[in-house]
């Protein structure tokens, strides 16, 4: 504060044993304004530092006579007159207190956490609380560096800071007041900024299952958070089907459509949010499971007629068909079993898939032959006794034969007398 008397002739200060100086009054604290220049001239200035603590909200007051401490003014006079109005000069000296610890809005907080200020954005906003007016400044890791300003609107302050680098930074604030002191530093914010994205993840695989798609794939080393799941029914896809959170590597889409090709690709997200590359893409197309039923075949004779083997599906769509392990008992014939011979034979059920369903289970069945009875009768024969009597190999009838069997010969053979008897 600086304080200028007047007098109407020049008026020499004699400092040799003693500075003059002006009483004040700032607040309920005497103070004293120490003559600082003017000597030889018909104004004199009295000068005062306002100390840390001083504070006066309603204007100082001056003294009426000057003191002169040891010094001397000549025949100047010490009463002060014709004072002018003090009220306006007001005294602030008392620094405002140190701010709020700064914190990351949360906004800015990027990534799996919007609390643990671990962050991706250059230029993140951090607020805090100040004397209400002040004027904040923050300031990077140095204390010198300032990163940004704002008035302490209300007691509330927020700062978009200037691009800081990557790695970690311990964020200060201080308050300056309308009158220009300068608070403390609030204590730190250690803030740390990635901005290094994970790398893309390998071995994706998808497996095709009824109304769904599963895909795995090989864990990210280093800082993963989660994996984004990109998917669709296009190839290079776009939307973002899920978020699996690590350490988890695998994902089931459901819901699917069977016989339509789904395709695929992940990404690697990190704590600050930075996602990396996409992974190779892959694609399935679901499709939905067959069931056989087939049930015991019965026991047949040669010579039954042809009959349909028996066996269902869970899926009409696609025809089931058969085989015969053994062509020499039965083969299959527009899908019925045919017997050819007696014995045993495998007949198994199948069913193909396509690209809405998957192949049946094959479902093997046992089917026995049992042989089939033949009588063979001699024809009725005389004879003159004494006369040899030749039967020959075709004097018989056979019954039994199925199909085009039939028996050539036969030995015959006469009981009772002999032939030639």
């Amino acid at each position: 504060l600086t304080f200028t008397v007047n007098y109407a002739a020049a008026v020499t200060v004699d400092e040799t044993n003693g500075k003059p100086s002006l009483p004040l009054i700032i607040g309920t604290a005497s103070r004293q304004a120490a003559y600082s220049d003017g000597s030889g001239t018909t104004a004199l200035t009295f000068s005062y530092t306002v100390q840390s603590g001083d504070l006066d909200g309603d204007g100082i007051v001056l003294g009426t006579d000057i003191v002169l401490n040891g010094g001397d003014m000549g025949l100047a006079s010490t009463v002060l007159k014709n004072i002018g109005n003090t009220t306006g000069i007001l005294v602030d000296g008392i620094a405002p207190a140190a701010p709020s610890v700064p914190d990351l809005s949360p906004a800015s907080d990027s990534g799996s956490s919007n609390t643990d200020n671990l962050t991706s954005n250059t230029t993140p906003t951090v607020t805090g609380t100040a004397e209400a007016g002040s004027t904040v400044t923050l300031y990077d890791t140095d204390g010198t560096t300032v990163l940004g300003t704002a008035v302490a609107t209300g007691g509330n302050w927020s700062i978009t800071s200037s691009t800081l680098s990557e790695g970690t930074h311990s964020l200060t604030a201080k308050a300056t007041d309308a009158a220009g002191n300068v608070g403390p530093a609030s204590s730190a914010l250690t803030l740390t900024i990635d901005v290094t994205a994970p790398a893309a993840p390998t071995e994706l695989t998808a497996t095709f299952g009824n109304q769904q798609n599963v895909l795995n794939w090989t864990a990210n080393g280093g800082d993963v958070a989660s994996y984004k799941v990109y998917g669709g029914t296009s190839a290079t896809p776009t939307t973002v089907l899920a978020t699996v959170t690590a350490p988890a590597t695998t994902y089931t889409h459901t819901g699917l459509t069977n016989g339509t090709t789904y395709y695929y690709r992940i990404t690697a997200v990190d704590q600050a949010g930075n996602e990396g590359t996409v992974s190779t893409e892959v694609n399935a197309v679901p499709k939905a499971p067959q069931v056989i039923t087939f049930g015991a075949l019965p026991v047949k004779t040669y010579g039954d007629a042809d009959f349909a083997p028996g066996a269902t599906s869970t899926n009409s769509t696609i025809a089931i068909t058969y085989t015969s392990s053994n062509t020499a008992v039965a083969q299959i014939v527009d899908g019925d079993i045919h017997i050819v011979g007696a014995g045993t034979t495998t007949i198994t059920a199948l069913q193909a898939g396509n690209t809405s369903f998957t192949a049946a289970a094959d479902v093997p069945q046992t089917l026995t032959v049992n042989r089939k009875a033949l009588t063979i009768t001699a024809k009725d024969r005389s004879k003159t006794y004494g006369t040899a009597l030749t039967l020959g190999t075709t004097e018989f009838t056979a019954s039994g034969l199925v199909n085009s069997d039939m028996v050539t010969s036969v030995t015959l053979t006469s009981a009772g007398a002999a032939a030639t008897a």
